[in-house]
């Protein structure tokens, strides 16, 4: 991993860093929230801002209205259980499966996460049921969907969600959730499930994955923003622009105790993080400037909660003899990359060509110019704090060095999840071609850093169903690149796992 010279970089030194929400935030649980007429006004005038509030910013993620618009919450409980609808048949969780594809058995239980408040409070973590600007109850995703992972039955606040199962038809599952609406609902609820089926049914060409696990919030956020008007944030069902190309490429999503030490936010550092960045999921959820400007104090909140994350400690006992060896090992031949830590802690924000899959950054270079164009037209390139910039697109073609700060429990790894373990990360003779997880969930092996796989034999000759396999050759999936770590030896190998493993 010892590079400098190797390669150029470029380092930025941008204000602030969702892949997402949160250099992460714009994340699916933006995909969720494509739908918006509005949320609710009860959240604090902008005129007025407040000292940002890291407590106040995790109630509004936990419980918020950002969302806008969902399935309405009679029809998603009475889907939970199934219905009996005329020419359709039974129908119930397999809809509920297809349009938010992160549920199992589990999926809908209480939520695991603190403070979740009313109908939440019996809900997971994925989802918040809310009132939207029309005044009825609906049910969608939260930013958590994207943005809490779960190791051995634990939540983890802050870890990027790596089961979510993008692969399928959106629009037509919420069509029929739309005519499933029509039978059992009220004509309030028919008004919200035609909103949902409207926007979700725009953006879903553009976010369709070829396997499961990854994440398209980059061809989500630019689908969404294809559909408003730069000034008055008003939906368009015909796109007021080029669409972004309907090759969804992978990502896997970053953990967000890495944002305190980042400026940009996304896999190429192409936006800054602060406010305005956050504030584009409201993007998903409001129709208007007033509405938007209603979040911007809830934002600053959330910016700052998003900052005070801290990564989890291993939950093993540490080797501290081998991870000392790790130690030296790591500042010689990865630090000047990915940092140091401890005492003399520092971590330059640099952007690298390392040979790995270039795909989502040639789109980026390629794509993204007419989308930053509109941001620069737009409200969210303004606020009262002054504390936005322009937006601009990256630089170069390369990827962001990232912190590895609670490394060990965020397996896959690289941009687009595409190496299984830490193992393979640093010796590239051990990536599989094609390999799929235990099961759709997966299990997760702490003790070697990696998520729990078998080696495939590729999507269509392997055993499993075609989606859970995920296969190097297809554009923007491969594992090739960064292969510092042929140079180390097997002893020094595994004491720079050991070593990670205590940051």
């Amino acid at each position: 991993m010892d590079h400098t010279g190797t390669h150029q970089r470029t380092v930025l030194t941008l204000r602030m860093g969702f892949r997402s929400l949160a250099g992460a935030c714009l994340g699916l649980a933006l995909a969720a929230s494509a739908c918006a007429a509005g949320a609710s006004d009860e959240a604090s005038s902008s005129d007025e801002l407040n000292a940002p509030d890291p407590a106040a910013g995790w109630r509004f993620l936990a419980n918020g209205p950002y969302i806008g618009c969902g399935i309405p919450k009679t029809v998603f409980d009475q889907l939970q259980t199934g219905l009996d609808i005329p020419i359709l048949g039974h129908v119930g969780r397999g809809l509920l499966d297809a349009i938010f594809p992160v549920l199992d058995g589990a999926e809908t239980t209480a939520s695991q996460v603190p403070e979740r408040e009313g109908d939440n409070a019996n809900l997971s973590y994925r989802f918040t049921a809310f009132k939207t600007a029309r005044g009825n109850e609906v049910v969608n995703f939260t930013c958590l969907s994207c943005h809490t992972g779960v190791i051995e039955g634990k939540a983890i606040v802050g870890l990027g969600d790596t089961i979510s199962d993008y692969t399928g038809d959106l629009a037509f599952a919420s069509k029929t959730l739309e005519t499933v609406t029509r039978f059992v609902g009220t004509d309030a609820d028919r008004d919200e499930a035609a909103i949902f089926a409207q926007r979700f049914g725009a953006i879903a060409p553009y976010v369709r994955t070829s396997t499961v696990g990854v994440n398209s919030a980059v061809n989500l956020t630019y689908a969404l923003i294809a559909h408003r008007d730069p000034k008055t944030l008003a939906w368009s069902d015909r796109a007021l622009m080029a669409p972004p190309p309907e090759e969804s490429l992978p990502y896997d999503v970053p953990a967000w105790w890495h944002m305190k030490h980042r400026s940009t936010a996304f896999m190429s550092a192409e936006l800054k993080f602060h406010t305005g960045t956050l504030a584009l999921a409201s993007l998903l959820g409001t129709e208007t400037v007033e509405q938007k400007r209603a979040w911007d104090n809830d934002f600053r909140n959330v910016e700052a909660f998003i900052r005070s994350v801290e990564p989890p400690p291993y939950p093993r006992a540490v080797n501290r003899a081998l991870a000392d060896q790790g130690s030296v090992v790591y500042e010689r031949a990865c630090a000047s990359c990915h940092g140091t830590y401890g005492t003399n802690a520092a971590y330059k924000e640099a952007v690298y060509d390392v040979g790995t899959d270039p795909e989502a950054a040639k789109q980026e270079l390629q794509e993204s110019d007419r989308f930053y164009e509109w941001m620069n037209q737009s409200p969210y390139n303004s606020a009262p704090d002054k504390r936005m910039q322009a937006f601009s697109s990256p630089a170069k073609l390369g990827y962001l060095a990232p912190p590895l700060e609670g490394v060990w429990a965020t397996a896959p790894y690289f941009h687009n999840g595409s190496v299984p373990s830490m193992e393979a990360v640093l010796d590239s003779s051990k990536r599989p071609t094609s390999w799929t997880r235990f099961g759709q969930r997966g299990r997760y092996d702490v003790e070697n850093m990696a998520i729990g796989h078998v080696k495939a034999l590729g999507k269509h000759t392997s055993f499993m169903p075609s989606k859970f396999v995920y296969d190097t050759r297809d554009v923007g999936y491969g594992n090739e690149g960064h292969t510092y770590g042929d140079a180390l030896t097997d002893v020094e190998r595994t004491a720079v796992i050991e070593y990670l493993k205590t940051l």
